[in-house]
């Protein structure tokens, strides 16, 4: 099989100007942060698919994707999930290094068991994975995916890589470190500005909701409590959606919906 060789290198790195606007923003809800991390990072480096995986329940055997964005499409959409073998060689081979990078994915070893439940399925030839750390832990995988001939990756293609991996993390470290920050004095909004505040905290509890249920060692009976916590927050989601909708609001979105692409800036 031909694998496209590697574009030319620029000699000055530059990373991508919305990564570095969206370091500086402190607004946006986490799930909002990776949508427009994956967008930008899949404009940048021209690939097919860019993800955000997260391990479910803290372990290693299932990844489930928090957000997925198709270039071709620009269409975000969530909710899949990759079961892995329980010594998973493609898990070894993320938490080992900075960047996985593969030419060849489905032949390629540290990848190959991907190949016959994702790799085929989505016309997936070549990866560029950048693990997820938390306290030395790794917590889950940013993937960005290149459909069609297998191609090579320039160090400036790892770079924008690792800088969107980066960026996520830090992203996630702040929602962590919001659940210990004091509590803001309430302010009194427009009703638009303040339908918009409180969308964005509903978003920001399902987030850190997510978040914590993947702490290892909870106490018994937490995982249900933060259960009834984000079926609390849906319902605030799908009822300030019916009360602003001019119209009867649409059916609220399920963990394989699809949002529209983002806005340009």
């Amino acid at each position: 099989m031909t694998t496209l060789p590697a574009e030319t290198e620029d000699p000055i790195y530059r990373p991508p100007v919305e990564f570095d606007r969206l370091a500086a923003r402190t607004d946006l809800p986490l799930p909002e942060v990776f949508r427009r991390v994956c967008e930008a990072a899949a404009d940048a480096l021209r690939v097919e698919r860019a993800g955000v995986w997260l391990f479910v329940n803290g372990d290693r055997a299932v990844l489930r994707c928090v957000s997925l964005f198709e270039r071709s499409k620009r269409r975000h959409s969530k909710g899949a999930c990759m079961p892995l073998t329980a010594l998973s060689e493609y898990v070894r081979a993320v938490a080992a290094a900075p960047l996985l990078a593969t030419a060849d994915a489905p032949s390629d070893p540290r990848t190959a068991e991907l190949g016959d439940a994702y790799l085929g399925p989505n016309g997936i030839t070549s990866l560029l994975d950048a693990p997820l750390m938390r306290d030395d832990r790794l917590v889950g995988v940013l993937c960005l995916e290149h459909v069609g001939p297998p191609r090579g990756w320039t160090d400036a293609d790892r770079a924008t890589g690792r800088a969107a991996a980066d960026l996520v993390v830090e992203k996630m470290k702040a929602a962590e470190g919001a659940l210990r920050a004091p509590p803001c004095r309430p302010v009194v909004t427009a009703p638009a500005d303040a339908a918009h505040d409180f969308r964005n905290v509903l978003a920001e509890i399902l987030a850190n909701a997510e978040l914590i249920g993947r702490i290892p060692g909870l106490p018994p009976g937490a995982a249900g409590r933060l259960a009834k916590i984000a079926a609390s927050a849906e319902r605030g989601v799908t009822l300030l959606r019916s009360l602003l909708a001019p119209a009867p609001a649409p059916k609220a979105a399920d963990d394989t919906g699809e949002y529209p692409c983002l806005p340009a800036e």
